[in-house]
C-alpha cells in the first residue's frame, strides 16, 4: 500500500502512489495520513478514524475515504474485523 507521509515544507500531508505508470502526489486533508497510517498498520478501521481524530478533531471519514477509492489504494478487507466489532 502506498505511503503518506507529512511534507513540512508545506504544512500538509500527501499520499504519494503509483497506480499505472505515472507517480500521483494528492494533498490529504488534516487528520487522513494518520488513519491511512492505522490501516496500512492493521488497526480496525473504528481504531483508525479514532487516530484520525486525535490529529484533526474536525476528521472527516467520507472524504478520507473517497480520496483513498479515486487514489486506487484501498486492496481489501478483513471481514474477521467486522465480526470482532460486533462483538464490542
Amino acid at each position: 500500500m502506498p505511503g503518506a507521509f507529512q511534507a513540512r515544507q508545506c504544512g500538509g500531508d500527501a499520499l504519494v502512489t503509483r497506480p499505472f505508470a505515472e507517480v500521483e502526489v494528492r494533498r490529504l486533508p488534516v487528520g487522513a495520513a494518520a488513519f491511512i497510517e492505522a490501516l496500512k498498520e492493521g488497526q480496525t478501521i473504528i481504531d483508525a478514524v479514532k487516530e484520525g481524530l486525535t490529529v484533526n478533531p474536525g476528521f472527516d471519514l467520507t472524504t478520507a475515504l473517497r480520496g483513498m477509492i479515486e487514489a486506487n489504494v484501498i486492496i481489501g478487507h478483513d471481514a474477521n474485523s467486522l465480526q470482532s466489532m460486533e462483538a464490542a
